[in-house]
C-alpha cells in the first residue's frame, strides 16, 4: 500500500489508547488492594441461591463495574473474582456468561462504559456531528435495562437446556 508507518502513528487516537491502558493498570491495582476479595465476600453467599440469582447478581455487578471502569477491565475483575470462588461447574458457567453479558450490554448505559462508544463519539465529533451525553442517555436508559434483564433471565434457562 506504500503508506509509511509514520502516517499511521500520526493518525492513531493516542488519548484513547492511553485511556484503555490506564484502565487496566487501575484494575490490577484495585485487585492488589483487595477489590476482588471484597467482591468474593459480598457475592459468594448470594450466588449459591440458584441459577437465576447467579445470573442476575453477576450481570448486575458487572454492569455496575463496567459503567465506572469500562467493560473489558470490569470483566477482568469479574473473571478474577469468579476464579477464586468455589462454584460448581454449571453455576460458574452461568456466572461467567452473565459477567460477559453485564459487562458488554450494561456498559452501554454510559458512553464511558465501552471503548467503542468513546471512539464513536470521537469520530462523530471529528466529522462535526454533535451527539450529547443527554441524547445518548435518553436512548440507552430506555433500551439497555430491559434488554439486559431479559437476557440475564433467559441465560440460566438456555445454559440448563444446553448442558
Amino acid at each position: 500500500m506504500k503508506i509509511p508507518p509514520s502516517d499511521m502513528l500520526r493518525k492513531v487516537p493516542w488519548h484513547i489508547l492511553v485511556f484503555a491502558f490506564s484502565m487496566y493498570v487501575i484494575i490490577f491495582g484495585l485487585h492488589n488492594i483487595g477489590l476482588t476479595n471484597l467482591l468474593i465476600s459480598l457475592v459468594n453467599p448470594l450466588i449459591h441461591n440458584g441459577m437465576l440469582n447467579a445470573s442476575l447478581l453477576m450481570g448486575g455487578v458487572m454492569t455496575s463495574l463496567s459503567i465506572f471502569f469500562n467493560n473489558h477491565p470490569a470483566l477482568m475483575i469479574g473473571t478474577m473474582t469468579l476464579t477464586e470462588m468455589p462454584l460448581d461447574p454449571l453455576t460458574l458457567r452461568i456466572s461467567y456468561l452473565a459477567s460477559v453479558i453485564g459487562s458488554d450490554i450494561g456498559a452501554l448505559l454510559l458512553p464511558i462504559g465501552t471503548l467503542a462508544s468513546l471512539i464513536w463519539f470521537h469520530l462523530l465529533r471529528k466529522h462535526r456531528v454533535k451527539i450529547t451525553w443527554d441524547d445518548y442517555l435518553k436512548v440507552t436508559m430506555i433500551v439497555i435495562p430491559p434488554t439486559l434483564i431479559f437476557t440475564l433471565i433467559l441465560l440460566p434457562l438456555w445454559v440448563q437446556w444446553i448442558y
